[in-house]
């Protein structure tokens, strides 16, 4: 066995997560035992804070034992906690791993499945419903089912999902390899003939049930396999073209040296390896795209024996370091061959400050082989994969644990890439996108449809609708500006079939539920031919538990034949509008009910989007435009501008250009903002390149001879219906440009993505650079289509007002993690001075405002165990951000309440005016934390000093009544208890008297 590794660098973020970026930064949450336990000590120091749980891939059931009536397994947790998981119903067997990519999501080449004979009472008994029932030790969140099999070409079989109560348990379809045979039906019901696919339920799951029922055809249908597992949130990232090897010098016994281009800059850096080296060379190793991310078939590696030691001196942890002359930002591993099968290998990574680094895997050809186990631990068993860390860093230590099987491995190969580009957002970050994403919509059946959508921090969601339905992917519907909130020509629809039932059956309702597998806000739903002339219908909107989803009209063409009834009730009459959810929303039920006229009405075509904060964009009454010269040449082209004092400035625009002149070309207002008739612009060649030597990019330059403030770039036609194009704006030194977009005539085709990017096909647009700038670079890349495009045009001009964004706003923490206390801080990220609320369950808010430097916390808000979920919305004078949501689970960090048991008093009755005794405590479950007493009758407790850890007390001259208690806890977050309370009751009869026998008396 040998384990062979790439390292790249890649200068973007993890979609949506602002300056914490790319991944979620270490919390401080000190749990020790986790890192005794997992042996993350840093040269046997002492532990390090534990890393909240960002992970990347999934964990599936060990399937251990089948009978014929229940299957038994056991999972691991997000955050390493071991589950059991028990099925009853009809079993065959043990079943083979659901290892078919095409149809799983994860797919896997090791982890079994159970055979379910689900078959066997309908052969004797009928269709069904029959019932298997799993259930887990411990509560997990959106669990995902892997299905293979589901029916054949002559069964039909449908599974509705149901928890220990009976309620709907609703999942989405992750992956399937064909929708005809396996989709949704409803929101908690599954369909299939022959039908393969991975579906992923909602919420926190400890008892799930499934109702088993035969639709069509004989019921003698074989077996299913399943199995469950849990999985980490999804990340999206760009591939990388045109990696730039390392060249490895030299190297000996225990040490390698090389040099790598940085990305950013563009300047070498010198890498030296320490360890124990085998030997450098050997190009190509690495050229697989199912194991790695990163691929090549050029170029060296160098193989380290991290084998030597362990063969001789045991488990380990040794010690690898790589040393960088400067840093390089957010750097790659490709791994191949970690661990054996019979060796399971752990690699441990900390930066040069010993601090944990942490990274999220990119690509695996197997999850259960190559497995994160925190932030910045990753554990191996032949596995092969590429993993991507956080920051910056000038040195990557990694510790080497062998964790079972023999520790006689062979090598590792290391080769080291740079120059690849950004893993960038889809979409958005920290808020600054313009106008709106729409869903893709992918599959349709005669009862769901399916799809993906967008949010404006590039997270990918899926979309999945139940009802009747009639097609999809027709474009241009939403392309009319007096009826769409903001129109698109190229956003597809889908068209629901909202009539099939009520021409047969009466006027409804009749529900269609859209399902989100993460909440939205702002939510926008474009809506064409709502009803018709004389057939008015209405949309009743709530969510999965009934209650009513509030919406804003945010645009239509008739207020009368579309118009908002109610807070959650729309109505029309071949009325089209767009619509906006007022709250974050998973799942939309919308009731369709016919209401006059007859109900013979054809299809509604339906889409979603997304809508970014907006820009506040002022007219601009004296902008002043560039003039080109016109002795522009094949590689430059240079103009006057006058600045916003009036002052001239001279611009250089160095490139690829064909010519200047033609005014009037900026002349509508319904595309640019601004215009003027007689301001000339400057076409750039930016195809000349790509139709001989690729797709870019390449490299534009504007520069300026005294810096101006905010300038505009006015676009016609940037890329083409064939071919999609990227800009890529920064300054001099490679650092982001940021803009806006002031207006274009189509988001579709005109897109701001990650502030600084722009993606047009065959887009036309205003963009405003933000700040003072002397130096624009501009990055062109060809993304899709034919790079044979022709020529784009740019006007220039100044002196307008910057546009204003509403604030931005992240929750950095806790997201997507497992906490251990029901009262985590709330933190994030905000425009400076801008006011935070954060809402929390059970009506809980609290309101902050933004530091200096932009970060927030709140503290103030409970929760339970379980899965929660928070909002929270920024404020300023410029408006109101996009609400940001986080998803969390608290994990029972309290699994044995604290029990206050009994107390005791074993003594002889009590004197009312001496006394002394001993009170014993039992019964209890946890530590004494202190004993109490009151003389009220229990009204009033007093605390008894230096009595923590106590199970006896003593007391003296206690009154008659008086009470003693012990409090109790049992450690974590569980709360006190109080044990039952001893009650002292004393009499003058229980006191002793000395007395002398006198003469005439008996004497005190």
């Amino acid at each position: 066995m040998h384990v062979n590794i790439y390292i790249t660098t890649m200068k973007s973020s993890l979609p949506g997560r602002g300056s914490y970026a790319f991944m979620n930064r270490i919390r401080a949450i000190v749990w020790a035992w986790v890192w005794v336990v997992m042996g993350l000590f840093a040269n046997g120091t002492t532990a390090q804070a534990q890393a909240d749980i960002r992970c990347s891939g999934a964990n599936l059931v060990n399937w251990t034992t089948v009978t014929a009536s229940s299957a038994v397994g056991s999972l691991t947790a997000l955050d390493g906690t071991p589950i059991s998981v028990t099925g009853t119903g009809s079993m065959l067997a043990l079943g083979s791993p659901t290892s078919s990519q095409a149809a799983y999501d994860p797919y896997t080449n090791k982890a079994n499945s159970v055979n379910l004979d689900n078959a066997a009472e309908p052969q004797v008994t009928g269709t069904g419903p029959f019932i298997y029932t799993w259930t887990f030790s411990q509560a997990v969140t959106n669990p995902f089912m892997n299905i293979f099999s589901l029916g054949n070409a002559g069964v039909k079989i449908r599974y509705t999902f149901k928890d220990g109560a009976g309620n709907p348990v609703n999942f989405t379809i992750r992956k399937t390899d064909n929708s005809q045979t396996f989709y949704a039906s409803a929101a908690n019901q599954l369909e299939g003939n022959e039908g393969n696919g991975t579906i992923q339920f909602q919420g926190a799951i400890s008892t799930l049930r499934i109702e088993v029922t035969y639709l069509s055809g004989s019921t003698s249908e074989a077996f299913t396999a399943v199995t469950f597992g849990v999985r980490c949130p999804d990340v999206s990232f760009a591939p990388c073209p045109a990696p730039t090897i390392v060249d490895w010098q030299s190297n000996t016994a225990g040490q390698a040296i090389g040099t790598v281009t940085d990305n950013v800059s563009g300047n070498p850096v010198s890498v030296t390896l320490t360890g124990s080296i085998v030997n450098i060379g050997f190009p190509g190793e690495f050229n697989n795209t199912t194991n790695w991310d990163i691929n090549s078939t050029a170029g060296e590696r160098v193989a380290i024996d991290n084998a030597a030691e362990p063969q001789v001196t045991g488990a380990g942890p040794f010690l690898y370091t790589w040393t960088l002359s400067s840093p390089l930002r957010q750097p790659i591993f490709n791994i191949s061959s970690l661990g054996s099968t019979s060796i399971r290998v752990r690699y441990t990574f900390f930066d040069e400050n010993n601090e944990p680094l942490t990274f999220i895997v990119r690509k695996t050809n197997d999850w259960e082989a190559f497995r994160q186990l925190s932030g910045h631990v990753l554990e191996g068993a032949e596995g092969n994969g590429t993993i991507q860390f956080d920051g910056s860093p000038k040195q990557i230590r990694m510790q080497v644990t062998y964790i079972t099987g023999s520790t006689a491995e062979n090598f590792t190969s290391i080769q080291l890439v740079g120059s690849c580009p950004a893993p960038e957002p889809q979409d958005g970050i920290n808020g600054k996108c313009n106008g709106a994403n729409f869903a893709k919509w992918t599959n349709v059946s005669p009862n769901s449809v399916v799809g993906t959508i967008m949010d404006i921090t590039g997270k990918g969601s899926s979309i999945v609708g139940a009802g009747s339905m009639i097609n999809i992917n027709y474009t241009g519907y939403f392309n009319n500006a007096s009826a769409y909130y903001l129109p698109t020509r190229y956003a597809d629809r889908v068209a629901i079939d909202n009539a099939a039932e009520p021409q047969t059956s009466g006027t409804g309702p009749f529900l269609y539920t859209w399902t989100i597998s993460n909440p939205i806000s702002n939510l926008l739903m474009y809506v064409y031919s709502l009803g018709q002339a004389g057939k008015r219908v209405r949309y009743t909107f709530t969510d999965a538990s009934g209650n009513p989803i509030p919406f804003t009209v945010l645009k239509t063409d008739n207020a009368t034949n579309f118009a908002k009834v109610g807070s959650n009730q729309l109505e029309g009459e071949e009325g089209n509008g767009t619509i906006r959810f007022d709250v974050p929303v998973t799942v939309i039920r919308m009731e369709t009910t016919y209401l006059t006229g007859n109900t013979s009405e054809f299809w509604t075509g339906l889409t979603f989007g997304v809508l970014c904060p907006e820009a506040q964009v002022q007219d601009c009454p004296t902008p002043r435009f560039a003039a080109w010269s016109t002795t522009a040449t094949a590689s430059q082209a240079t103009a006057t501008m006058p600045d916003a004092q009036g002052n001239t400035v001279n611009v250089t625009l160095k490139g690829s250009i064909i010519n200047t002149g033609f005014p009037n070309e900026f002349a509508n207002t319904a595309i640019w903002n601004p215009v003027q008739a007689n301001s000339n612009r400057v076409a750039i060649d930016n195809a000349a390149e790509p139709q001989v030597t690729g797709t870019g990019p390449f490299s534009y330059s504007l520069t300026f001879s005294s810096t101006v403030k905010d300038p505009i770039l006015n676009i016609y036609s940037l890329g083409s219906a064939g071919a999609q194009v990227k800009y890529t704006f920064t300054d001099a030194a490679g650092s982001p440009l940021q803009f806006c977009v002031r207006k274009t005539d189509s988001w579709e085709t005109f897109h701001q993505i990650d502030g600084h990017v722009l993606i047009g096909q065959e887009g036309n647009g205003s963009i405003q650079l933000l700040g003072t700038l002397s130096d624009v670079r501009i990055g062109v890349t060809y993304l899709t289509g034919s790079t044979a495009e022709f020529y784009t045009t740019i006007q220039l001009c100044n002196n307008c007002s910057t546009p204003t964004l509403p604030p931005s706003l992240t929750i950095n923490s806790p997201y997507n993690v497992v906490v251990n206390t029901t009262n985590p801080p709330i933190s994030g990220t905000a425009t400076a001075g801008a006011s935070v609320t954060v809402n929390g369950p059970n009506g809980q808010s609290c309101v902050t405002t933004a530091t200096a430097a932009g970060s927030w916390t709140c503290t103030s808000l409970t929760f339970t165990v379980g899965s929660q979920t928070v909002t929270a919305v920024a404020s300023n004078t410029a408006g109101t951000s996009t609400v940001a949501i986080a998803s969390f689970t608290v994990a029972n960090a309290c699994p044995n309440l604290s029990v206050g048991g009994s107390t005791t008093y074993t003594g002889g009755a009590l004197c009312n005016t001496t006394n002394a005794g001993t009170i014993t405590l039992t019964g209890q479950t946890g530590t004494v934390v202190k004993w109490q007493t009151s003389t009220n009758g229990g009204t009033n407790w007093t605390d008894i000093g230096n009595t923590a850890g106590l199970t006896q007390i003593s007391f003296s001259n206690a009154q008659n009544n008086q009470q003693f208690r012990a409090v109790v806890n049992a450690g974590g977050s569980c709360a006190d208890a109080n044990s039952a309370p001893f009650v002292t009751l004393t009499s003058a009869s229980a006191c002793s008297v000395d007395c002398d026998v006198k003469p005439g008396g008996i004497v005190k």
